[in-house]
């Protein structure tokens, strides 16, 4: 059987730096969607378990689930780890003998980074599977409207849309409402006084973003002397270095903008030699990156709070789940440099695979729901920062790493999280 294997484009990093790319300026493309599962260039390995369609959503020896993501369109490739991430750990959990004897087994579809086209395919999904999971799509708010008129087909991903966020039965392994996680705000003020925030971001929802991470800024006693709009295509940014060190910017935040955006401001920074006191950027933690700054030096103690373990491969010595991680999505997607997608395809099917074991040797739809909503401590083995999944809670934990003579190092804690301090600021519009 052989499957879709789209071209891979540059690493963006992180959900909002992607979604920044690519919001405004794709927003009118279109294009058919086609299943994952679908013949074409490349071989799949024995351990996977994408099909091309489903034969029943559940059987006495398999149980079928749908995943709908950006694979093709104007960026190839854009959202490609999300279904592979589920697909490697399916493939997981078959070695292991599956669920209570069935088999897992999944249709990922493309929605060819189009609304109507994410809207298609998922009504085509959510009729023919037992659940959703793992879906990724700057477009899921377009099917979220086929989820929530089917409150009855469970939903476990990693919602990008206001409405996709608000469906009842989407829970996700990451909940993350409106709004921001204070702790490393709390955390950089009182380490370095730097409080003068200056900052690019991209186009589209990116707007957005930034609006809610200001407001949490903010309230804890930031004040933002510059902030500027780009265009994700832009390659000049002396000015606005210029602009921000006269103003005495000293905190530089740069989470609004893809991983090339954000190498250039760097390049430029240390062109101009202006090094504010702090710089924060957790789209950073990118395989890509380094490759896109060229010379690492100018990203030297860089800082990236993350809500996640370092499934790069740093922290698989004291997080055994991102060796297990790892080593699947290269057994199963050889070649592919797994991504943060992929890790929030693998999380979500672990919360799922977690709720269809709980939900007994006869499993429903209804009963995974129940199993998801009774989920108040989900960590994926460490991969995240624990969060009630039932409830739809933030964290509000944290770990921080840096850059360090051109490689991503743990700052703190040792181990793990923090969670002091921590905190969510929850945005009012």
């Amino acid at each position: 059987m052989t499957f879709r294997r789209t071209t891979q484009l540059p690493r963006l990093g992180a959900a909002v730096a992607a979604v920044a790319l690519v919001a405004t300026a794709c927003g009118g493309s279109s294009g058919g969607g086609s299943a994952a599962g679908s013949p074409s260039a490349g071989t799949e390995t024995a351990a996977s378990t994408i099909v091309g369609s489903a034969s029943a959503p559940i059987t006495k020896d398999s149980v079928t689930v749908g995943n709908v993501a950006t694979l093709s369109g104007p960026i190839p490739g854009l959202f490609q780890g999300a279904p592979y991430g589920v697909d490697a750990y399916f493939a997981m959990v078959n070695s292991q003998g599956g669920v209570n004897g069935r088999k897992l087994a999944l249709v990922s579809s493309d929605d060819a980074l189009n609304c109507n086209e994410n809207k298609t395919q998922t009504d085509k999904l959510v009729a023919s599977t037992f659940a959703m999971v793992g879906s990724f799509s700057i477009y899921d708010d377009c099917g979220a409207t086929v989820i929530a008129a089917h409150p009855q087909v469970p939903d476990v991903s990693v919602p990008i849309g206001d409405h996709a966020k608000a469906l009842a039965n989407l829970y996700s392994p990451q909940p993350q409402p409106a709004g921001y996680a204070l702790g490393p705000f709390v955390y950089f003020k009182q380490k370095y006084a730097a409080t003068k925030v200056g900052s690019i971001y991209g186009e589209g929802a990116a707007a957005t973003s930034f609006k809610q991470q200001s407001e949490a800024m903010k309230s804890v006693g930031y004040q933002i002397v510059y902030a500027r709009q780009a265009g994700n295509t832009e390659t000049n940014f002396t000015s606005d270095v210029i602009r921000m060190r006269s103003e005495g910017v000293n905190f530089l935040w740069l989470t609004d903008f893809n991983a090339a955006g954000i190498a250039r401001v760097l390049t430029a920074a240390k062109q101009q030699n202006w090094k504010p006191k702090l710089v924060v950027t957790p789209t950073a933690y990118d395989a890509s990156f380094f490759k896109l700054i060229g010379d690492p030096s100018a990203a030297e103690g860089l800082m990236m709070p993350l809500a996640f373990s370092m499934f790069l491969g740093e922290d698989k010595a004291q997080v055994p789940a991102v060796a297990t991680f790892d080593t699947w999505m290269h057994k199963v997607h050889p070649g592919f440099q797994p991504d943060l997608f992929s890790l929030y395809g693998w999380t979500s099917a672990a919360l799922f695979v977690d709720a269809l074991k709980q939900a007994g040797s006869d499993p429903t739809p209804q009963a995974v729901l129940d199993a998801l909503k009774n989920t108040h401590d989900f960590d994926a083995d460490g991969l995240l920062a624990k969060a009630d999944v039932g409830t739809k809670q933030p964290s509000g934990c944290w770990m921080l790493a840096t850059i360090k003579s051109g490689k991503f190092v743990r700052v703190l804690p040792d181990k793990g999280f923090t969670c002091d301090p921590g905190g969510y600021y929850r945005a009012t519009s």
